[in-house]
């Protein structure tokens, strides 16, 4: 693969790794797996046959240090205006019912995202 996005970490990580195409990329953007993925177990002569490969570690905390998540937000907002962007909104209610439109999103009840008007 070019591209490999990793939310587990650990073991699911190092393997993915393996499976990178010459000059491919993993991006790792998590450790659902828990402390426990925090640790890669790489055998670097599975991953050498891939030939040149990079890890990138993502983490959201050091990205807007980086810069102003007020960008970021004016760059999606400008791509809904403009129609490039076509957000989902699967509930929208009261903001006195989030309990009730959180439950929902544990189970799934909807798709998209959930809009809770504040007045």
């Amino acid at each position: 693969y070019d591209i490999i996005i990793d939310v587990i970490g650990g073991q699911t990580l190092a393997t993915a790794m393996t499976q990178l195409a010459p000059f491919g990329t993993c991006v790792s953007i998590g450790m659902a797996a828990g402390m426990s993925a925090s640790k890669i177990p790489l055998d670097l002569a599975l991953t050498f046959r891939s030939g040149s490969i990079n890890l990138r570690l993502f983490s959201i905390f050091s990205e807007v240090t980086r810069k102003p998540a007020a960008d970021g937000l004016k760059h999606l907002l400008q791509l809904v205006a403009t129609g490039q962007l076509k957000p989902v909104v699967g509930i929208e209610d009261d903001w006195s019912k989030i309990g009730s439109v959180a439950q929902m999103l544990l189970e799934r009840k909807f798709l998209g995202k959930a809009v809770l008007h504040v007045h």
